[in-house]
């Protein structure tokens, strides 16, 4: 079974010289990115035991990549981390984590050494700076470690839902079918350029694996945004609905040159018909939304060109996942790609999942075409 590091080794034979992430002024090749997580699993070894978490307080660029490919060739866990979270969140998540290690940069590192000061157990702290890595703070005592059925742990997310705030693990096997099922229908090939907005780690994962080049874009302003889809020539555009509403409403109308900007795809809360509608009017691009979450990763993809959809659709499944409206309007999704279970937390499991299902927060009814269409949210 391959993980994410062996696919992405292989992207690095193919094309090693081609650019794998852009951010600013930084530009790192296939190879450059293989040479820096090589050096930083390396740096890792001592401290991370196979199954066992890595915590990585990074923002989605290159430093997030060289350290998550870092983590799956020490066959550790991936745990990221919100860098916007204040240290309190942090503190309880890495309570939770029980983490070997913690990677962190120079923005991230004081936060970090707030957020470990009162662990009893605080991770081995890991500073990655100018394409290097050096270990600040060694833990003193063994971290729990993971196991998986069908292949090793990849990702330890934290799941939200009313009421209730559990972790889940997705194995590389359920993570990387995910990513191909989804990079097949957005119609995502090597050789494209993807501007993330979003700050999903896994769209930069995904292309990662696709031997797409990413471009870092959560924190750019929209103008900057606009500027780069032009001045790059970028091929998709990943982000979220309040991005897409002010790019359609920004002076200049008509003179953007969009030409090489293909799919356009929403990765959070749901876009509006207006705001869609005048996303197309001003670049003539329709919007697609990617419906999923922590648990179950993406399951569908709305918007499909040139066929119309129902408002409020999830739209079509990906392959092999299947979707249903059960008793209370629950959402219920069986996939391939989703965890199984809410770690350390039988009551929550037998509550979520059952009979191969997982009952997501969302209240649906079935749309036209067969669909599923949202119309609330489970109290």
């Amino acid at each position: 079974m391959k993980t994410l590091g062996d696919v992405f080794d292989d992207q690095c034979r193919r094309a090693p010289d081609v650019p794998a992430v852009v951010s600013g002024a930084t530009r790192l090749t296939f190879a450059d990115l293989h040479r820096w997580s090589a050096q930083l699993s390396l740096t890792m070894a001592p401290h991370v035991s196979p199954g066992q978490r890595v915590a990585l307080l990074l923002p989605v660029e290159a430093a997030l990549a060289a350290a998550a490919v870092a983590v799956t060739r020490v066959v550790g866990v991936v745990a990221p981390l919100d860098t916007a979270s204040p240290v309190p969140e942090l503190t309880a998540q890495l309570a939770e984590l029980d983490p070997a290690a913690l990677v962190t940069d120079a923005d991230g590192v004081a936060s970090a050494i707030a957020a470990t000061s009162d662990l009893s157990q605080p991770p081995a702290l890991v500073l990655l700076h100018a394409g290097e890595a050096d270990v600040i703070e060694r833990r003193a005592t063994p971290a729990r470690a993971l196991s998986s059925d069908d292949s090793p742990p990849l990702l330890q997310l934290v799941a939200h839902s009313p009421g209730h705030r559990g972790h889940v693990v997705r194995s590389h096997a359920r993570v990387l079918a995910e990513w191909k099922a989804l990079r097949d229908a957005l119609d995502i090939e090597a050789g494209d350029r993807i501007l993330g907005c979003s700050g999903f780690h896994s769209t930069l994962f995904a292309a990662l694996c696709a031997g797409v080049t990413f471009y870092a874009g959560q924190t750019l302003p929209p103008r900057e945004v606009l500027a780069l889809l032009e001045r790059e020539d970028i091929t998709v555009l990943e982000g979220v609905s309040p991005l897409f509403a002010t790019l359609a409403d920004l002076p200049g109308r008509g003179k953007n040159d969009l030409r090489s900007l293909r799919v356009v795809v929403s990765s959070r809360a749901p876009v509006a018909g207006a705001e869609a509608s005048a996303f197309h009017r001003r670049f003539g691009l329709s919007l697609r939304q990617v419906y999923g979450s922590a648990v179950t990763g993406a399951i569908s993809v709305n918007g499909e060109p040139g066929a119309g959809t129902a408002p409020g659709s999830i739209g079509r499944p990906l392959r092999g996942v299947r979707v249903k409206v059960v008793a209370g309007g629950a959402i219920a999704v069986a996939s391939p790609f989703a965890a199984t279970e809410f770690l350390d937390d039988p009551a929550a499991t037998a509550a979520r999942f059952r009979d191969g299902y997982f009952l997501s927060g969302d209240v649906g009814a079935q749309a036209s075409g067969g669909t599923i269409a949202i119309t609330g949210w489970r109290s």
